[in-house]
């Protein structure tokens, strides 16, 4: 027997006929003597580890809960202990952790996500971050108190499937509306089913949480249109499409310009110049621009032969410029043949 299980047993012998107190006295002893140290090799964690989490075992949830506080912030903690604390049943007891260590890793916080109660989500949306992975299950899973909290956490980061779930759970929560549409990071084309989803009374506010830009007033217009469920009245384009002919006329009109009137945010000159290249209604070009898919715009870029550099700057400038999606959509700028482009391209200028 080696001397962790020796010791182990022991610790069984002893805690065998004492009383409840004496648990916890013992449990307190043991972790003063684990904080007061410092420079532990694995084997020692490993047997504190073993030590503390069978001390706990015996324990009522107020002793439990006084050791996840304690352990929260330790540089190199018992990390089978900080799981089993962090997945408690009880949530005063996980909460500590899962509001405020940094040792746990995402598998473990969607487990928790999938698994444990509505304060235990609450708890993680206190987080400084919150990866795409758990916000993806917290929207999933949260009723309307984790919904309000997470969307107000500044650290938190959605993918934009998420974004997509949690503007379908906006429909019925103004708040929760309001407390999205003012999240700088929400895309553009989520803005636009938001203003879809939400009463007309509601649009005001949500516009007034978004800064002042074309791309506000486009989706403005649109989603207005849309609830009246008429025909959508074109956005005017006048202005940018007189001066993209025109450059384009005297052959200064391609990626260089492209990508200055991106960098600048000019969303209707980008708009025009992408329908004047390729020939295209500007309501065709601006349709592709919003849709949360990216394949449309990534198909009219290849074929009026812009590279992957104004294709990355348009995802980006519409809000899907997250790694994973600019990566998928790497992979598909890159299989999409030019000719196979060019013929989408051509059906569209047919069917227009």
């Amino acid at each position: 027997m080696n001397q962790q299980s020796l010791l182990i047993e022991q610790l069984d012998s002893a805690l065998s006929g004492a009383s409840a107190g004496r648990g916890v006295h013992i449990l307190q002893q043991v972790t003063d003597l684990f904080l007061a140290g410092a420079g532990y090799s694995r084997e020692q964690i490993e047997l504190f580890d073993d030590v503390l989490g069978r001390l706990s075992d015996g324990v009522a949830a107020p002793a439990r809960t006084q050791l996840a506080q304690r352990l929260c912030n330790v540089a190199t903690p018992p990390l089978r202990l900080l799981r089993r604390l962090a997945l408690d049943d009880l949530s005063d007891v996980a909460t500590p952790l899962l509001a405020h260590c940094r040792h746990l890793d995402d598998n473990l916080l969607v487990t928790c996500v999938e698994t444990r109660s509505q304060r235990h989500l609450l708890a993680i949306c206190q987080r400084p971050q919150v990866s795409e992975s758990v916000t993806d299950r917290l929207v999933d899973r949260g009723e309307a108190a984790v919904l309000l909290a997470i969307v107000e956490n500044t650290g938190a980061r959605f993918s934009n499937t998420g974004f997509g779930a949690l503007v379908l759970r906006a429909g019925g929560s103004d708040p929760l509306a309001i407390k999205i549409g003012a999240r700088a990071d929400l895309p553009r084309h989520h803005f636009l089913r938001l203003l879809t989803v939400t009463p007309s009374t509601l649009h005001e506010a949500l516009e007034a949480g978004r800064p002042p830009d074309a791309a506000q007033i486009l989706v403005s217009r649109v989603a207005e249109a849309a609830a009246r469920q008429a025909p959508v009245a074109p956005h005017n384009y006048a202005t940018a499409l007189g001066r993209t002919r025109a450059m384009r006329g005297s052959d200064a009109l391609g990626e260089r310009e492209l990508l200055q009137f991106i960098s600048d945010g000019k969303l209707d000159y980008v708009i025009a110049g992408i329908a004047v290249l390729a020939e295209l209604d500007v309501k065709v070009v601006e349709d592709a621009f919003m849709q949360p898919r990216h394949e449309a715009l990534l198909t009219i870029v290849k074929a009026v032969g812009l590279g992957w550099p104004t294709a990355k700057a348009l995802l980006q400038l519409r809000g899907g410029g997250g790694n994973t999606e600019l990566e998928q959509a790497l992979a598909s700028f890159v299989r999409l043949k030019p000719d196979t482009a060019r013929q989408a391209l051509l059906l569209k200028q047919i069917t227009h």
